[in-house]
């Protein structure tokens, strides 16, 4: 059954989360923040499935995991690429991952304005 919310624990209590709302995920150590629209939370990393997140939702740097529907820009640069969310965020984005987000979403593009700076 696919939902379009999460649980998630917060002190003493069990919260619903829109999916939706989710603009990235982030590790932390022993924690993940989940960044959303109403703010973030901090919550211990038990290994948040992604699946139960929807296939919206892709790693793009080895601490971070980011909504692609809340992608406004991806600034591909010599000297470092960085993915811009619709809430003006900036998360880093790792050669590791770049084919994968590349692949991912829908995007059109003429090739004579495309510089291959990597």
């Amino acid at each position: 059954m696919n939902k379009n919310y999460i649980f998630i624990k917060i002190k003493k209590s069990i919260y619903r989360l829109l999916i939706n709302d989710i603009n990235y995920l982030q590790h932390d150590g022993d924690y993940i923040i989940i960044h959303h629209n109403k703010g973030r939370n901090t919550i211990l990393n038990r290994g948040i499935n992604l699946n139960s997140l929807g296939n919206s939702f892709i790693k793009c740097h080895r601490s971070y995991i980011i909504n692609t529907n809340k992608i406004r820009e991806i600034e591909i640069t010599k000297d470092g690429d960085t993915i811009f969310l619709e809430n003006t965020t900036s998360i880093p984005m790792s050669n590791t991952y770049k084919k994968s987000i590349i692949n991912n979403i829908n995007y059109i593009y003429n090739e004579n304005s495309i510089s291959n700076s990597k």
